[in-house]
């Protein structure tokens, strides 16, 4: 069975033929590097990751990751020209939230088609790393969560009930705390106008960390996942330690990163050379766990920070839409945008092709098309 990416990747090439051929024949104007802030930040970010390869300790490392990033950003130009309505962005957030569903499903039917319930452990390898496809159901999760409060649509109830069961069963702590994240964030939106609704927002976000509290503590499923993880990361930063491989290793990938990042600090080693660097060092390839040091290691300051422009350019212009239902949507974005700058420092996302949809989303709903359908 091809995993999730294989599945994605033969779509989004089914979706440049026929969008191309469809922009093609309407003659509509393109949008390019020339006249849209994100697709230039994106193209400068490949650009700095093409110059590192002539440096990286592993070019051919260098190569690969390359390839994906052009291949995303051919993928994304598409989509940022073909998408030039509120109808069709609203339909590409349903989208996300079907293949959420339809994600979680399979990944259940298949562990219990195979184990039963006789044993549990982390869900969500059959299509992918769990941490990626504990995000990627997340956003789902998120949607759906935007859908029922904003929008009033009752029915994504039972949507954010699957995803989030899955969510926590994938056993990823990054995921958890990225849907965790969104939806503070869109409470506070939701209800930040007045004295009264903040406090209604202190009380909601307040009952949402005591029902995830109980539900990864306290049943037994969820606990074996997801609650001893929980459990081992808060010891990890408290007094009671944790001997938890995982988070041991991974501090130390951190602080290894730091000291390749001091070595090479303006231009790093070249694009997706953290592993190499790490396996030199500990025979055992692996990236860092943390987006912004992975990014200092490979491309330094200089890319860091063009690759986290594509964020920051979209949260002041998101910022500035006061436009009905598009105020609305600017909320659901600033908070993903946000929680994805915070998660930065728990998962390597550089290369998500889901974060980058995300980017495009927002930059269609700030761009001129969409703008034009007041």
């Amino acid at each position: 069975m091809p995993g999730l990416n294989q599945v994605s990747n033969l779509i989004a090439g089914v979706f440049i033929l026929i969008a191309v051929t469809k922009i093609l024949l309407q003659r509509k104007k393109i949008i390019f590097i020339n006249n849209n802030d994100f697709l230039f930040f994106y193209f400068l970010f490949i650009i700095i990751c093409s110059i590192s390869y002539f440096y990286s300790l592993e070019p051919a490392a260098s190569a690969i990751m390359l390839r994906t990033l052009s291949l995303y950003f051919i993928f994304i130009v598409t989509l940022v020209n073909y998408v030039d309505d509120y109808d069709k962005l609203s339909k590409l957030i349903k989208y996300f939230i079907y293949s959420g569903i339809i994600a979680s499903f399979y990944i259940l039917f298949n562990f219990l088609h195979n184990y039963g319930l006789s044993r549990f452990y982390r869900l969500g390898g059959v299509l992918g790393n769990e941490n990626t496809m504990g995000i990627i159901i997340g956003i789902a999760t998120t949607f759906s969560f935007y859908l029922l409060v904003f929008e009033k649509k009752y029915l994504y109830i039972f949507p954010i009930i699957i995803t989030s069961i899955m969510v926590l069963l994938t056993g990823s702590r990054t995921a958890l705390v990225f849907v965790v994240l969104n939806i503070i964030f869109l409470i506070y939106f939701k209800n930040r106008s007045s004295f009264k609704g903040k406090l209604k927002a202190v009380v909601l976000i307040l009952l949402l960390f005591l029902l995830s509290y109980y539900l990864i503590l306290n049943i037994p499923i969820f606990y074996t996942v997801m609650g001893r993880r929980v459990e081992n990361i808060l010891g990890f930063f408290g007094n009671s330690g944790t001997n938890e491989g995982s988070i041991l290793m991974r501090n130390y990938m951190v602080k290894f990163g730091i000291e390749k990042f001091k070595e090479k600090p303006i231009f790093g080693w070249g694009i997706a050379n953290y592993k190499v660097l790490l396996d030199q060092d500990i025979r055992q390839r692996g990236y860092a766990h943390n987006n912004y040091i992975e990014l200092l290691v490979d491309v330094g300051i200089i890319g860091m920070v063009v690759y986290y422009l594509m964020y920051i350019f979209g949260l002041f212009k998101l910022k500035k839409i006061k436009i009905g239902i598009y105020e609305n949507y600017k909320y659901l974005f600033i908070s993903l945008f946000l929680s994805i700058l915070i998660i930065g420092y728990s998962s390597v996302y550089y290369y998500n092709k889901h974060f980058y949809i995300l980017l495009a989303m927002a930059e269609i709903l700030i761009g001129r098309k969409c703008n034009e359908e007041k």
